[in-house]
C-alpha cells in the first residue's frame, strides 16, 4: 500500500516542503523533479523500481521499506548539500559516478580511495566531477596522463 504513486506524491511533499517538486505521470509512471533556485534538477522516477538521478548519477531502489527510507536519505542529503555526485570522465566517456558524502580535495583523494580500480585512470589521464545540489562547492579535478 506504501508504493502508490498517490501516497508517494504525498510523502514526498510533506517530507520536503522546503523545496519545489513538479509532479507528472506517463501511465504507470510518475516523475518528481526536485528544483532549486540554481537551476539544480534533482530527478525520481517511479516505475518498476525507484531511480533518482542527479548530475550524470543515478541510483537505483526497490520497492522495500529499508530501501526507500534509503532514498529519502539520499534525497535529504543531496538537497542539504551532504552529498554530492561525482562523475569521473576520460576524454569525453563516463568510466565512474556515484554519490558520496566525503569531500574530495585534490584527484589524489580520489585514486587513494580506490587505487586498484583507478590504476589505469594514471595512464589515460581523467577530469574529476564534484556537483553539488545548490552548485556552491562544484568543483572539477584533474587527473593528469602520466
Amino acid at each position: 500500500m506504501r508504493f502508490i504513486k498517490n501516497v508517494i506524491k504525498e510523502d514526498l511533499v510533506h517530507e520536503f516542503s522546503q523545496v519545489s517538486i513538479d509532479f507528472s505521470e506517463n501511465g504507470e509512471e510518475m516523475f518528481a523533479v526536485f528544483r532549486n533556485e540554481s537551476g539544480s534538477e534533482l530527478l525520481l522516477h517511479f516505475g518498476d523500481r525507484f531511480t533518482l538521478s542527479f548530475d550524470k548519477w543515478h541510483g537505483d531502489y526497490m520497492f522495500t521499506n529499508d530501501e526507500y527510507e534509503r532514498l529519502l536519505w539520499d534525497i535529504r542529503d543531496i538537497i542539504t548539500g551532504s552529498a554530492f555526485a561525482v562523475s569521473v570522465l576520460v576524454g569525453e566517456n563516463l568510466f565512474i559516478s556515484y554519490l558520496t558524502r566525503g569531500e574530495l580535495e585534490s584527484a589524489e583523494d580520489f585514486i587513494e580511495d580506490d587505487p586498484l580500480e583507478c590504476a589505469g585512470l594514471r595512464k589515460t589521464g581523467a577530469i574529476i566531477e564534484c556537483a553539488y545540489y545548490d552548485r556552491s562547492r562544484n568543483k572539477k579535478l584533474v587527473l593528469e596522463k602520466e
